[in-house]
């Protein structure tokens, strides 16, 4: 490797911040953040940092993806332990039968070991979502991994024992901790692939992964029980639960360091930023993550979109209709191969029984084990065409197939069970990245929210089939439930498709790469219009327009020039004719030059006093184009559509870009900026260019 050239003089601080730093926290830092550049301040052609460029973006990646793997491991085990009763739905009856008090039918038992799993989480993962926004989803995951276990260990002793109680009471603190555990994994993924254009991959191949543990227990837990026992199947997925305790705890480690770099990187950017807003960044240590409150909570749910409700609501249906099918299709597939006749009177079982009881363990295994190998493969092709809402359309359509199948023909149940696989791959693999779309702000509520409403319906609806058993004596009567829920999934995303063309202007739809119209605010038109005191008028002209013919009618000068303005253009080019006009792009090669001809020995409080001067002057009204952080912080506002407060790489391009630079793409940080990052990084991209920048 070549020795590292000297900074050219006048860059003698930005030296000093190298060696305070040193070469190994660089690595550490791009080795979690996944970071192309390492500091705002590096110098455009340091020969030392592009050695070491392509082997420490890889080790970023590589950290995101240990992420995923050891979270979908903690999926696995929840999967796997959650579905044990429902691969042991016979053995369970023999079991309880022989030794129970028998205080309540066993089809009602049955149906509450699902609803009691179900009925905490329609207000849990409510406040999950909160403490995963508060305290972090590592740190949760670990909570609720602890909870998993201490739940299934009741579980087990509970069909040791025969104690009906006993396991309602296991199956309540198991659920406590389940779908919040979904929930913080999930946010972490979110986070990690933040602003990455593999996030559906990545959630996909997680659940992908977590679904094995569906398939692996259908098949493995009814083999432990006929040799060892039903209990024994129980203290296997106690054994499965304990080994993802460690995987949580590795995670949380990552996390940690994560955060600690990212609260040091956002202060170095604050205090950066030409010293005018010193105290508007992150100390180290110092958490960034929003305060736990009612209100916050209640903010986030009164700005999330119709889409965001129309997901919730698709995802009740079709969850609703897949999981308490899932949880009776032992039953269901052994009723529909014996016909419910091959028993003789006063036997429990019989060969025909257990022969069918065989094969359904491996019927009922595949619809997840279709998803856990399609998942990956569609979040693959939905990350490159989108068409999310589309997608989600096209499973309930498959969902309402399936169940019109079962409930009406005598065809071999491989053929809807297949179908059912489809339909439910291509509905979680879309579902879930599309709530981070629609609510960007909050991932943990909104998830929670929707965790908590899909929970809603898997409390009441395995309550409804057994109901519906009871009285009619057959779970084939049981599909006309799922046949009417599976047609709200239907309604419902058709509303979907139709507020995605005509509302977010296909947000969902939209592919990988292509970017929606920024969506702007009265501050965004009245920085176009470029006049704040007169943008009373223009707001009310704006009302009802799409955001492109906003921003066109914001460059007008009234509300005749608006009507008059039938042309569509890019916003961006609102933002470089502001600049233009202001002469900002002028102000920084002024800067630049400034700073090669004098040779300041503190380059950035040389720049500092320049900025400060040249702002009071403007604020004195001496001098009428003069750049200030107002100006690139509402840059950064109408590239930000999301409202989060971050932006991924492909928005920062666009937005340096619109300041008139050539930014280097190799060099353009991966992870997500801030305010106040975004603005030290526009101002060193301006005054590395070296040259007049292009419009």
């Amino acid at each position: 490797m070549a020795p590292r050239p000297e900074p050219p003089e006048g860059l003698a601080e930005h030296d000093a911040v190298r060696r305070r730093r040193g070469i190994d926290m660089v690595e550490e830092e791009r080795s979690l953040l996944g970071l192309d550049v390492v500091e705002i301040y590096d110098v455009k052609h340091d020969a030392h940092l592009d050695d070491h460029k392509d082997v420490l973006g890889a080790d970023g990646r590589r950290s995101a993806w240990i992420v995923m793997i050891l979270g979908a491991f903690q999926l696995f085990a929840c999967y796997y332990a959650s579905d044990v009763p429902s691969a042991l739905h016979d053995q369970l009856e023999a079991s309880f039968a022989n030794g129970s008090s028998h205080a309540l039918s066993f089809n009602t038992f049955f149906g509450l070991i699902y609803s009691v799993y179900s009925v905490p989480n329609i207000i849990i993962p409510l406040g999950g979502g909160m403490l995963v926004d508060r305290f972090g989803p590592a740190w949760m995951s670990l909570i609720f991994s602890s909870t998993l276990m201490a739940g299934q260990i009741l579980v087990w002793i509970g069909v040791f024992a025969r104690i009906e109680n006993l396991v309602l009471l296991g199956r309540f603190v198991y659920g406590s901790g389940a779908e919040s555990l979904c929930v913080s994994v999930s946010a972490c993924l979110a986070s990690w692939f933040h602003g990455s254009p593999h996030l559906a991959l990545a959630m996909g191949i997680s659940l992908s992964i977590s679904r094995f543990g569906s398939v692996t227990t259908n098949v493995l837990s009814p083999m432990v029980a006929r040799r060892a026992g039903v209990h024994m199947s129980f203290l296997v997925s106690i054994a499965v639960i304990g080994l993802c305790l460690p995987s949580a705890a590795y995670v949380l480690r990552l996390e940690r360091r994560r955060e600690e770099l990212q609260a040091s990187r956002a202060a170095a950017a604050a205090a950066a930023s030409a010293g005018a807003d010193a105290g508007a960044g992150t100390s180290p240590g110092t958490s960034t993550r929003p305060q736990l409150t009612i209100a916050h909570t209640w903010h986030s749910l009164r700005r999330w979109p119709a889409s965001y409700w129309l997901l919730l609501v698709s995802c009740m249906a079709i969850y609703g209709t897949i999981m308490p099918f899932n949880n009776v299709a032992s039953a269901f597939l052994i009723e529909r191969i014996c016909g419910g006749e091959c028993c003789a009177d006063g036997q429990i079982s019989c060969a025909a029984h257990v022969s069918a009881e065989s094969r359904a363990s491996v019927l009922m295994g595949v619809p997840f084990a279709i998803s856990a190998v399609g998942v990956p493969c569609l979040a693959f092709v939905v990350d490159r065409i989108g068409h999310r809402a589309s997608f989600i359309l096209c499973a309930a359509v498959t969902i309402l197939f399936v169940h019109l199948l079962l409930a009406l023909t005598a065809l071999n149940a491989v053929v809807p069970l297949v179908l059912q696989g489809i339909g439910y791959t291509i509905f979680c693999t879309t579902l879930w990245p599309s709530i981070t779309l629609v609510a960007p702000g909050d991932v943990g509520t909104a998830m929670g929210v929707v965790t908590a409403a899909q929970n809603l319906a898997l409390a009441i609806v395995p309550l409804g089939v057994a109901g519906i058993h009871a009285s009619s004596g057959t779970f084939r009567t049981a599909e006309y439930l799922f046949i009417s829920l599976a047609s709200v999934g239907i309604v419902s995303g058709t509303l979907l498709n139709i507020y995605d063309a005509r509302v977010a202007h296909g947000l969902l739809n939209q592919a990988r790469g292509s970017r929606a119209e920024p969506t702007l605010d009265k501050e965004d038109v009245a920085y176009c219009f470029g006049r704040k005191t007169e943008s009373r008028d223009m707001l009310r002209q704006a009302k009802g327009r799409t955001p492109v013919q906003r921003c066109t009618m914001a460059e007008t000068k009234g509300p005749e020039d608006a009507q008059s303005a039938g042309g569509r253009k890019d916003p961006r080019d609102e933002a470089r004719a502001y600049l233009k006009k202001h002469n900002i792009l002028g102000l920084f090669n002024e800067l630049g030059s400034a700073v090669v001809f004098e040779r300041p020995e503190n380059v950035h409080e040389f720049l500092a006093a320049k900025l400060q001067d040249l702002a009071a002057k403007r604020k004195d009204g001496a001098q009428s184009s003069i750049f200030t952080d107002q100006d690139l912080e509402t840059l950064f506002e109408m590239y930000d559509t999301g409202k989060s407060g971050t932006l991924g790489k492909d928005a920062f391009l666009s937005a340096v870009s619109a300041l008139g630079t050539t930014p280097d793409k190799r060099k353009a940080p991966e992870g997500p900026l801030s305010k106040a990052e975004f603005v030290a990084y526009c101002k060193h991209e301006l005054l590395i260019a070296g040259k007049d920048p292009c419009m």
